[in-house]
């Protein structure tokens, strides 16, 4: 289930809405909260399904956005933000969840695959999400070519037969998305790691 779509993304801040937010205008930060709240609420509660677990993560990931707000150098940064700091707080619960089971109750090996594949969700989860949100950016046929192949396996002549493009220009419009999306990923995970 993906829960970033078109939709969702939203037009970036100015510069100077941007400065607003450092400096800590309330008006920018109920805006940006207004305009991401559901997508984090609705990630965490996919993961957790309890809506008082994801409501707390959604609220504690807009309190770590402000206190580091500074932190953030530009409006697209702010998505990711709140997504990397969602993604480390459901681990957290899920965390605390597993340490909350009396350890004589559980099988150690049990154990040790519960959580594994609880991190192995998550992480998945989070891949899939920055994916489609930066996807989503593209412009159209970038996004339509790259959607076609990656996300649903066509081969280039398959993606030229059904856009009317050219092999050449199916497979350009592929190798730039890609690219795109290959760049956006990495300064994201620059800003957080």
């Amino acid at each position: 289930m993906s829960f970033l779509t078109e939709n969702t993304i939203v037009p970036e801040l100015s510069a100077s809405e941007l400065d607003a937010f450092h400096s800590g205008d309330q008006r920018i930060f109920e805006v940006i909260f207004r305009k991401y709240h559901q997508v984090i609420y609705r990630y965490a509660f996919a993961l957790l399904r309890c809506e008082a677990e994801s409501e707390d993560v959604a609220q504690t990931s807009f309190i770590r956005l402000y206190q580091f707000r500074k932190s953030i150098k530009d409006a697209s940064g702010i998505y990711p933000y709140l997504f990397v700091i969602t993604k480390r707080l459901v681990a957290n619960v899920f965390k605390t969840r597993v340490e909350s089971i009396r350890i004589e109750e559980l099988d150690h090996n049990d154990g040790r695959l519960a959580i594994s594949s609880t991190q192995q969700a998550v992480h998945e989860k989070e891949l899939e999400e920055i994916l489609l949100y930066y996807m989503n950016k593209l412009p159209k046929r970038q996004r339509e070519v790259y959607r076609l192949n990656k996300l649903m396996g066509y081969s280039y002549q398959e993606i030229s037969t059904a856009t009317g493009s050219s092999k050449n220009t199916v497979k350009n419009q592929l190798i730039s998305a890609s690219k795109k999306i290959r760049e956006q990923i990495k300064k994201s995970y620059f800003l957080f790691f």
